[in-house]
């Protein structure tokens, strides 16, 4: 068991190392438009350039004498101790974005608030002028903060046109939550039932793993 798992675990490494390429967030205005082109086309929404959310992913019970990371820092909101994966995947359903670094406790607006992703959008708009900045944002949930590069649904929507954004807004964003579903259709091992006997490090590498090869099955065309 010991040495197969050492194997299964080295392959991972060698996915994630060779074909790590794969989960790219868009940086060229090619790629801006591509993922535009296509949400604007299946949703009717302009300029969004992905949809964010988490996923938990269970995890065996975490060692109780982490000092640096205690066992409660794991334990999520619905009862099971997990890692919470903050990720963003584009109309297709392929993920751009996958950060699996946080226990289950982190709620998701504190993930983003200390997120890559948000330090490098927060640049690409203030490092641009007005003129030549274009304009591009991602979709999240209630959630998340409302942010020029993060859009979320009207609290109240009380005229025609918040109405209709929301469901716009609301069928574009539910991208993430099927390819999240997807997913763990395809990768067993990331479903609740399934806990991951490893380490919160181990288990993020799985799930990198994981985000890879649902990326290029879904290029390919490979539905199952």
């Amino acid at each position: 068991q010991s040495s197969l798992s050492r194997s299964v675990r080295a392959v991972a490494k060698l996915i994630v190392k060779v074909k790590g390429g794969e989960i790219k967030f868009p940086s060229s205005t090619e790629e801006e438009t591509f993922i535009k082109t296509g949400f604007f086309r299946k949703f009717g929404i302009k300029s969004t350039i992905g949809a964010i959310d988490c996923t938990h992913i269970a995890i065996i019970d975490p060692p109780s004498n982490n000092i640096e990371r205690p066992l409660n820092l794991y334990l999520n909101r619905k009862g099971f101790y997990s890692i919470n994966v903050e990720a963003v995947c584009d109309h297709r359903l392929c993920f751009t974005f996958a950060n699996a670094k946080f226990p289950g406790a982190t709620h998701d607006s504190g993930i983003w608030a200390t997120s890559d992703l948000r330090k490098h959008l927060i640049r690409q708009h203030t490092n641009t002028s007005e003129q030549q900045r274009r304009e591009s944002w991602l979709l999240g949930d209630q959630g998340y903060p409302l942010e020029p590069w993060l859009l979320t649904p009207v609290g109240t929507p009380n005229t025609h046109k918040e109405q209709k954004y929301n469901k716009l807004h609301g069928s574009a964003r539910n991208c993430i939550e099927r390819a999240f579903g997807v997913l763990k259709s395809r990768f067993r091992c990331l479903l609740k039932h399934r806990v991951l006997h490893y380490s919160h490090e181990i288990s993020a590498l799985f799930v990198s793993t994981c985000v890879i090869l649902h990326n290029i099955m879904t290029k390919a065309g490979i539905t199952k």
